[in-house]
C-alpha cells in the first residue's frame, strides 16, 4: 500500500504540473516537458499496475503499460535539453530515436509470437509484490542503446558542454540544477539496475517525473 500511495502521489504532482504548463499559449519547450509529463505518467500508472498485479498475465500487462512512457521518456528529455541549451536540431538523430522508441515498444507488446525482447519470463512471489524475473534477447539491448543510454548520454554531454561554456551566472546555476537532478536520476537506475533497492522494487518511474 505504502509503494502504490508513493507512485499515487507522484502521479498527483505531475498531472498539476501539467495544468500549470498547459494554461495559455504553451511554448515549444513547455510543450515538451507536457509530453515528458505524459510518458512519466504512464509510466507511473504501469508500475502501479504492476505493484498490484497478482499474477503473470496482470504482470505481463502492467509491463506494457509501463513501456508505453517508458520508450520515450529519454528522448523527450533529450529532446527538450537540446532545445533548452540551444542545439541546432537534428533531425536524422531524433528520426532515429523516434523509430527505435516505437519498435522496442511494439516488441514488447508482441514479444509473446517472437521472442526477441525477452528470452525467458518467469513469474515469482518473493519481495515486496509478485513480479517477473526476466531473461533479455536482442531487442531489449537494442532498446537500452537507442532509447535509453543514447539519448541519456546526449543530454549530459549537451548539460555539461552548456554549463561550461554558458557566461551567464543565473543561467549556470539552473544548468547546474537541472545537471544534478539528471544525475541523481542516472544513479537511481543504474542502482536499480543491480538490484540495490530491497524487495524488488523500482525507483525509476518516480525519479523520472
Amino acid at each position: 500500500i505504502a509503494l502504490v500511495t508513493i507512485q499515487i502521489i507522484v502521479i498527483l504532482v505531475a498531472i498539476y504540473a501539467i495544468s500549470m504548463l498547459a494554461r495559455g499559449d504553451s511554448t515549444y519547450a513547455q510543450k515538451l516537458i507536457i509530453f515528458f509529463l505524459i510518458a512519466g505518467i504512464i509510466h507511473n500508472i504501469g508500475y502501479i499496475l504492476e505493484l498490484v498485479s497478482t499474477c503473470r498475465a496482470d504482470v505481463i500487462f502492467a509491463i506494457r503499460i509501463e513501456y508505453l512512457g517508458s520508450c520515450f521518456i529519454p528522448y523527450l528529455y533529450m529532446m527538450f535539453i537540446r532545445h533548452y541549451c540551444k542545439r541546432p536540431e537534428r533531425r536524422l538523430m531524433e528520426t532515429i530515436f523516434a523509430v527505435c522508441g516505437l519498435l522496442s515498444l511494439v516488441m514488447v507488446w508482441t514479444d509473446e509470437w517472437h521472442h526477441l525482447f525477452y528470452k525467458e519470463v518467469r513469474f515469482v512471489q518473493t519481495g515486496a509484490y509478485p513480479h517477473l524475473e526476466l531473461e533479455h534477447e536482442i531487442g531489449f539491448y537494442l532498446y537500452l542503446f537507442f532509447s535509453v543510454i543514447s539519448p541519456w548520454a546526449i543530454s549530459m554531454f549537451v548539460l555539461i558542454k552548456a554549463m561550461v561554456t554558458e557566461k551567464r551566472k543565473k543561467k549556470r546555476n539552473i544548468l547546474s540544477i537541472i545537471c544534478g537532478l539528471t544525475i541523481t536520476a542516472l544513479v537511481v537506475m543504474f542502482l536499480c539496475v543491480l538490484d540495490v533497492f530491497p524487495n524488488g522494487y523500482d525507483a525509476t518511474p518516480m525519479v523520472l517525473l
